[in-house]
């Protein structure tokens, strides 16, 4: 007891961070209903295999990693979708534990981490990689100063956040990259160089093998233009012009008050390639934007591991009391997120539940088709293990499978009902009010067709 006691004298801030973080986000992830993104990607790991995942990984434009992750209780369908939130979850707690721990930052630089939007609101709860990749950035940047005393261990890791989803490869290639030419120069033996190299080397071309040719549509489909995806950045953030001069102001600040050096590359090098890929590969959301934050950690703490290794009585630029206005301006970067409480937790997600429960129970729905729209898969988790339901994709009329979702130009309403006829079973098509609507508060439509009809004469349920 004395020694809890000793140790929360010494670590008071680190334990009071600690607990009020885990009670503020693990109810809110217990209660998550996964939406479209989360069980899209479930299911593409549910239906993945040796033959198909080339496919798979083109169409969705994110390497293999996090449907490996996925694919054991896809495949058993188990206690779906608790596995991959307590994963996810487990991931973003050991990354802020890593960084109290570890970076080398002033403590209220860490507390307002701890509870900025991005840790408090969305990794802890959306389970779609993303969070895993931040652990592993985090543990690089950590390693960072002593990366050759790890040869085997750190290029595993890059190896992994290469192939977790592409935004984090991008941070993951440079910290590669760096080791990479530090390792040939270094004075271990041959063997281990060999190794090291065969890691990297093998973790590269399992990312770049299956976008040969190309991505897929997923990755290309909307936001076609380059003005529309420079909007879509420009949109990110909350308060447009305000958080832009914040943004670029503690950008230049930093600069100024680091002296150059080749870490100041790792800044230029995610930034320009997340740029790039905003504008001309994949138009990007709020979750995709907040790796700007991300990196920007990531760079000062790779560059302050550096300014105390230079600087004997661990006084850094960015550490330093004097330096509090531009702790202060990055902490009022990490809260700019479109993604609020009822985005993330309710709207017509909240549905899913409801929905599931009444195709499971209601023994009209028993032998029946129904017929879901892209948007709306992420109910069809809840239902796979229903023997008694076929389902299909209403886009293009195929029974359920991964290709389903590789189709964003659908068949008419119209035209899907006049075709959606079997006189042997009942067939249902289930859409949202909107399939594209940003309405989430809106209750999910039940189309049913007991008989062949015309559209005008639709029963809504």
């Amino acid at each position: 007891m004395t020694e809890l006691k000793e140790y929360f004298k010494k670590n008071q801030i680190f334990v009071i961070s600690i607990f009020f973080y885990v009670l503020m986000t693990l109810p809110f992830m217990l209660n998550h209903i996964p939406w479209y993104d989360e069980a899209h990607a479930y299911m593409q790991a549910y239906f993945m295999n040796f033959n198909n995942w080339v496919g798979i990984i083109k169409i969705e434009g994110h390497p293999l990693l996090w449907f490996l992750i996925l694919m054991p209780f896809a495949k058993a369908n188990w206690h779906y979708p608790y596995p991959m939130l307590v994963i996810n979850y487990i991931s973003s707690l050991a990354a802020i534990l890593v960084l109290w721990k570890v970076a080398p930052f002033n403590k209220w630089l860490k507390v307002g981490v701890t509870f900025s939007s991005m840790f408090l609101i969305y990794f802890p709860i959306v389970a779609r990689g993303y969070t895993i990749g931040v652990l592993l950035i985090f543990l690089l940047s950590a390693l960072y100063k002593n990366k050759l005393e790890h040869p085997f261990l750190y290029p595993i890791l890059v190896g992994l956040a290469m192939n977790l989803n592409i935004m984090c490869g991008i941070g993951a290639s440079w910290f590669g990259l760096i080791f990479f030419i530090e390792l040939l120069k270094s004075n271990l033996n041959t063997k281990t160089k060999a190794i090291s190299c065969s890691i990297l080397v093998f973790s590269t071309l399992l990312f770049i093998f299956p976008f040969l040719g190309g991505f897929g549509s997923e990755a290309t489909y909307e936001y076609n233009t380059i003005s529309a995806r420079l909007n879509n950045i420009y949109l990110f953030f909350s308060s447009p012009i305000l958080r832009i001069i914040l943004f670029l102001s503690s950008i230049i600040l930093i600069l100024i008050k680091t002296h150059l050096c080749k870490e100041h590359t790792y800044l230029v090098y995610t930034y320009l390639l997340l740029l790039c890929l905003f504008a001309f590969f994949y138009p990007g959301g709020p979750h995709h934007f907040i790796f700007l934050y991300i990196y920007l950690l990531s760079f000062l703490w790779i560059y302050n591991e550096k300014c105390y290794n230079e600087n004997k009585n661990g006084v850094c630029s960015l550490n330093s009391k004097a330096d509090l206005p531009c702790i202060i301006l990055i902490l009022l970067l990490f809260m700019p997120l479109q993604y609020t409480m009822s985005n993330i937790y309710y709207g017509h997600k909240i549905h899913t539940k409801k929905l599931v429960s009444i195709i499971n129970t209601q023994p009209k729905f028993k032998n029946s088709r129904l017929f879901i729209n892209e948007r709306e898969a992420l109910i069809i988790p809840y239902l796979i293990d229903n023997k008694n339901i076929e389902i299909y994709s209403a886009c293009n009329k195929k029974p359920l499978n991964w290709d389903m979702y590789d189709t964003h130009n659908c068949i008419s309403l119209e035209i899907l009902i006049n075709e959606l006829y079997d006189k042997d079973k009942d067939t249902y098509l289930f859409v949202s009010p909107d399939i594209h609507s940003k309405q989430f508060d809106k209750e999910f439509k039940i189309y049913e067709f007991p008989k062949k009809i015309s559209s005008g004469e639709l029963r809504n349920e």
